[in-house]
């Protein structure tokens, strides 16, 4: 019985200690989005907040999870404007690669939810991307990234929605 409570105290301290290591991050993004339905784009301009954690393991791969939220996007223009998304949520996995301590390349694989207003309609997409991430510091990054997603809907004009999605940010990172 004792073997297996210190074999136990070990396992939790050892995950404490793993959980600890993680980095935790917020990060304040801006994005152009151009989004296309039936070959129509609407083009806007998407200031948005995000939110993650993640880990280098064995010095050159990461791993990450990261939520966003889009609260309001403003269009480009007045003539773009028939198919705008004004709010979008989402979920991603960004697995990657750390070149040196200062540069990481990865990848988002995600989903998402967006809001088109003018089909009233709210639609789930599938999300790829790429993206680059430096750090300034020990606490402050700077990341920019390419974002691909393509919508899924009952409604025939959203199903057939894809968006390129391009986006900066500056990421706060904190130290436990």
């Amino acid at each position: 019985m004792l073997k297996k409570m210190i074999a136990i105290s070990i396992i939790f301290i050892s995950s404490i200690s793993a959980a600890f290591a993680l980095r935790i991050y917020v990060k304040p993004t801006f994005s152009y989005l151009s989004t296309s339905i039936s070959n129509a784009p609407s083009l806007v301009y998407a200031p948005g907040i995000a939110a993650g954690l993640g880990q280098v393991f064995n010095r050159y791969f990461y791993v990450g999870g990261e939520v966003f939220w889009i609260p309001n996007t403003v269009p480009v223009n007045s003539n773009t404007n028939s198919f705008k998304i004004t709010y979008q949520y989402g979920i991603s996995l960004l697995p990657g690669i750390a070149f040196d301590n200062t540069l990481l390349g990865y990848l988002r694989l995600g989903m998402l939810r967006s809001n088109f207003p003018n089909l009233n309609t709210i639609a789930s997409a599938s999300q790829i991307g790429v993206g680059l991430e430096y750090s300034l510091s020990p606490t402050w990054s700077a990341n920019g990234e390419y974002d691909y997603a393509r919508y899924r809907s009952s409604t025939t004009s959203v199903s057939t929605a894809t968006t390129d999605q391009f986006t900066i940010g500056v990421m706060y990172k904190f130290n436990l």
